[in-house]
């Protein structure tokens, strides 16, 4: 045995049997134990490293190597950074055997002895990879997306056969999204296994616990999908990421920032405004009532920066996908006519495109079957469903390692962006990562998965530069570093969820209600990828939808769920229906604060006997400093939430105001916690902020942040005991401004100010013109 230190981990490595253990001094609740690396070549598992020929430390990094079969396996080992509570495993292949071998999965990380774990005490962070489910559930339980058994590698579907059976309704835990984090709630020590990389392989973390043993085995792969490895060529692994942190979320936080660096990612500034067509219209959408919407943002919001109109699915000839360069009859003047009419009302042309799928109907697939993915005899490869909508088709996928397929995306897309097109909505492109065996891409030397995702996405980044991309059904980790905004949920779907109103869809892939345990799901996934948000990628939560058949709550909820993801806010009602109230209550949430909230309980409210009901975002100004707090009931029981201040970063026993936004009322004056009861399906928006020595601005009711966005330059002068600042909304809106004052001042009767309750006073504002300067004048008792 011998023992290596890497910073402050502990890595000792075994001879003769080629497994090693990796552990943080100061976080025992989780170690690495007899681990070893394997993989699966040529047909067969192989155990990595059991006759170790060359183990060497050089400063902050271990090498392990072996020659077998005529190739050198080479396990790095690395401290990333010092300030970083983990270590970087890399794999390296090089092919020296005189012959091509083909691979499948490597896991670089594999436990196959077990780790004894608390059952009672631990939980996991699952990411699907795809939008279906992101979120933590218990170890002994399982994670509520269909895929998890199916998207596995059947070699490793074969392991974990082995080790837990085909039931994988328990303890069972598949991480398509190759990140994973362990928690143990009791000292709340955090194991992270997550890829930070993925450029060339699909990866995924595997957990599965054994309850009559009591042991957690799993492993960390990455899957070649039978790659060809030519002689004399060498390949890597992705870079796997392994860390010990104080807390699950310092666990997710930590490794997005060192994610970050490893895919070079560069994201816009700032989070878009927009519309959407899909859940006003589906299939109806028509130019007439795209541009009837236009006008009533053109009307409502004049001030606000709305940038895109974004057209979805059922602009194309005959909704044939594969056919984008002629519109239909819902269309008649063409996309370049439609783009200036946007354009002239200060807008921006935004198109849905599923740009990577081909129906059979389509003159592609009957004039260039040579550009899409094959079969194994060659014939252009059907997925397994038909295309959910009219025509119904079958469904084909372009391959786009072709020369063929790359000219029609160029011409294509060159040909939409020269009619005006400025946001691109690229959906399904997940089909462009399939690993199946029988599908045969053009050019060989790309790695099914990752390594050929990318290129087609890199392709369209090209073409679209300086483009808003919005990747939708999609493997969420692969486009990290491309594209401007993705997919984080699958669709948000139409209102109706809090009545269980069953809407039908007029066109589309049949009817079906709209349930509260979906939307519950949903808003989980969501808020549980949060800390991707600004780092990795730009969340993307669907749109805000505030019109019937939902009722005016559950507008409420479904407003606070975007809002506090901190993602793009693009409205999806038909506008010309709405009410007056319906547009004040979306006037709350514009312009997006563009900050992702952290779900404090996401670790203890575990699916799906609960969820995350407890989202924090902290908002600091040169002025204040004041924590914004979504709480959702999304059961239809009446619940007591409690919400500990020291959860939220908050002085233990300090005096705290708690606001509530939606009802504009003080809660409660309180230290350490609050309790909130919540009737079903409900939402609460609460504002806390220290107990001050002098008047303050407590909230407004604005803006859903309560004066981040709406409010500048706010000063108390001590002097003259004069609070004042200005506000910006846009011209003809009111607004009100909440004002706390504590004792031992009083309001001056001459201002223009309202007492709602003791210590809280309104002051109302009428915008006559987008900037309003305000002040109130106290004296101070005494003085």
């Amino acid at each position: 045995m011998k023992k290596f230190n890497l910073g402050d981990i502990n890595l000792f490595f075994e001879h003769g049997s080629g497994r090693w253990s990796i552990l943080h001094p100061s976080r025992r609740a989780f170690y690495i134990k007899d681990a070893m690396a394997r993989i699966y070549m040529d047909g067969k598992w192989h155990t990595l490293f059991e006759k170790a020929i060359n183990l060497n430390q050089f400063r902050n990094k271990v090498i392990i190597t072996e020659k077998k079969y005529g190739i050198t396996f080479k396990l790095y080992f690395t401290c990333p950074e010092k300030k970083i509570p983990g270590v970087i495993l890399r794999l390296e292949i090089v092919n020296n055997s005189g012959k091509d071998v083909v691979l499948g999965p490597a896991h670089i990380l594999d436990i196959d002895r077990g780790l004894p774990v608390k059952p009672d005490d631990t939980k996991v962070f699952v990411d699907s990879g795809s939008s279906w489910w992101a979120g933590v559930v218990d170890i002994t339980d399982t994670s509520p997306y269909k895929e998890q058994w199916e998207i596995l590698p059947p070699e490793d579907r074969q392991l974990a056969e082995k080790i837990k059976g085909k039931d994988v309704d328990k303890g069972f835990h598949n991480s398509g999204g190759g990140i994973s984090v362990l928690y143990d709630s009791k000292s709340g020590d955090s194991l992270i296994l997550s890829f930070a990389t993925f450029y060339r392989t699909i990866s995924n973390i595997t957990w599965i616990y054994k309850e009559k043993e009591g042991l957690l085995y799993g492993w960390a792969g990455c899957d070649f999908a039978g790659f060809k490895l030519k002689k004399g060529k060498k390949v890597f692994s992705e870079y796997l990421f392994l860390g010990f942190y104080q807390s699950p979320f310092s666990a997710l936080e930590g490794y997005a920032e060192l994610s970050v660096k490893y895919m070079k990612v560069k994201l816009p500034r700032n989070v878009p405004l927009g519309w959407c067509s899909w859940y006003a219209y589906r299939l109806d959408v028509s130019e007439k009532n795209v541009l009837k919407n236009a006008e009533m943002i053109k009307k409502h919001f004049p001030y606000y920066n709305f940038k895109y109109i974004q057209v979805d699915h059922g602009w194309q000839y005959k909704n044939i996908c594969g056919h984008w360069t002629e519109t239909n009859e819902r269309f008649p003047h063409g996309i370049k006519w439609l783009s200036k009419q946007i354009q002239k009302m200060g807008f921006e042309l935004g198109l849905w495109m599923a740009l990577f799928t081909v129906l059979e109907s389509s003159p592609l697939f009957r004039k260039h079957p040579e550009c899409l993915i094959k079969n194994l005899e060659g014939m252009p490869r059907p997925m397994p469903f038909l295309w959910s909508w009219p025509p119904y088709d079958r469904v084909y996928c372009l391959d786009p390692t072709h020369p063929g397929s790359k000219k029609f995306i160029k011409e294509t897309l060159n040909y939409l962006r020269r009619s005006g097109v400025r946001y691109w909505k690229i959906d399904f492109t997940w089909r462009i990562a399939i690993r199946d065996k029988d599908a045969l891409y053009y050019d060989q030397r790309y790695i099914k998965g990752a390594d050929i995702y990318r290129k087609g996405l890199s392709l369209v980044e090209k073409i679209l530069k300086g483009d808003y991309i919005y990747w939708c059904s999609n493997p969420t980790y692969l486009g990290f570093g491309l594209g401007s905004t993705t997919m984080v949920a699958d669709d948000i779907d139409n209102t109706g969820f809090r009545t269980d109103k069953d809407l039908k869809e007029s066109i589309g892939y049949g009817g079906h209600p709209i349930l509260l345990e979906d939307f519950r799901r949903k808003a989980t996934t969501i808020i549980s990828r949060y800390f991707l948000h600004k780092k990795l990628t730009l969340i993307n939560p669907d749109v805000v939808e505030v019109g019937p058949p939902g009722d005016y709550e559950e507008a409420k909820i479904r407003l606070s769920v975007v809002s506090l993801c901190g993602g793009q806010i693009f409205l999806g009602d038909d506008l010309t229906k709405l009410k007056k109230k319906h547009w004040d209550l979306l006037a709350k949430c514009i312009p997006p604060l563009g900050d992702a909230a952290r779900p404090v309980d996401l670790f203890e409210n575990t699916y799906p006997v609960s969820y995350p009901q407890i989202w924090h975002l902290p908002i600091k100004r040169r002025w204040g400093r004041w924590e914004i707090v979504g709480i959702f009931n999304l059961s239809k029981e009446v619940s007591e939430l409690k919400v500990e201040f020291t959860k939220l970063g908050l002085t233990k026993d300090k005096n705290y105001i708690v606001f509530e936004f939606w009802d504009k009322k003080i809660l409660g004056i309180v230290s350490n916690s609050i309790v909130v009861k919540m009737l079903p399906v409900t939402t609460k928006l609460l504002m806390i902020k220290e107990y001050p020595s002098y008047p303050v601005v407590l909230s407004t009711d604005m803006h859903f942040s309560q004066g981040a966005v709406e409010l500048k330059n706010v000063l108390f002068d001590k002097e003259k005991n004069i609070l004042k600042g200005f506000a910006k909304r846009q011209k003809g809106e009111k607004g009100n401004i909440f004002i706390f004052v504590p004792d031992g001042y009083e309001v001056i009767r001459s201002n223009v100010i309202k007492r709602e309750e003791k210590g809280l006073y309104m002051l109302p504002l009428v915008f006559s013109k987008s900037e309003v300067r305000w002040k109130i004048k106290f004296i101070k008792r005494g003085a």
